[in-house]
């Protein structure tokens, strides 16, 4: 709903404007157990490229940052390591 409201209020006013959305790596790199969280973030990729070619005609830009792990309550388990592809924990 964010990207919505932000999308009209810039093509409202006429003058475009920049549009953020954070991703994630694991839009590009997944670990395993963790679909909904890739499956989510592969969305705002594909949100931020839908945005980016509408937005053309108005000037408005969208682009997306995809950060690693910040350290969170979500990602505190994972200071004991996590599981890779090849099955390993690291």
């Amino acid at each position: 709903y964010c990207a919505r409201a932000a999308f009209q209020q810039m093509r409202n006013q006429g003058s475009g404007g920049r549009i953020i959305n954070n991703g994630s790596i694991s839009a590009h790199v997944p670990r395993p157990g963790a679909a909904p969280y890739t499956v989510t973030k592969h969305a705002i990729t594909g949100l931020t490229k839908q945005l980016s070619l509408d937005g053309r005609p108005y000037n408005i830009a969208c682009c997306q940052i995809d950060i690693g792990n910040a350290a969170s309550a979500m990602t505190e388990k994972m200071k004991k390591g996590v599981p890779q592809a090849d099955g390993s924990i690291k």
